[in-house]
């Protein structure tokens, strides 16, 4: 269950972690994308050059066609290894430290009460 703050209401939902996941990367990458055909277009200014490649006539090229991917692409691999992975990884703590420290019967126990 989560709560938005109150300047955007008082209201609450559910919601799983993926869904939490999805929706702060997607709207990361609505306002970051764009900022990758910049730094491509800084860059071909930079080396006075006007398309990437002749590969595809009249668009510039295949970089010039995904150069908001490969930013964001960059972004996401990060978002998804410090946030995700990271999760991911204290949980998989968790277990092992219940598998180590506890005996069966315990782990049992444990179950029955988390259940």
């Amino acid at each position: 269950m989560f709560t938005l703050p109150a300047f955007l209401g008082s209201f609450s939902f559910e919601a799983s972690p993926a869904q939490i996941y999805a929706t702060q990367l997607g709207l990361f990458s609505a306002f970051v994308a764009p900022f990758g055909g910049f730094f491509a277009s800084g860059m071909k200014r930079a080396y006075n050059i006007k398309d990437f490649s002749n590969l595809i006539p009249g668009h510039g090229g295949v970089l010039d066609r995904f150069d908001c991917t490969c930013l964001l692409c960059i972004i996401a691999y990060m978002f998804l290894y410090n946030e995700v992975m990271k999760e991911y990884q204290r949980k998989q703590n968790a277990l092992s430290f219940v598998e180590e420290q506890l005996t069966a019967g315990e782990r049992a126990d444990l179950v029955t009460w988390l259940e």
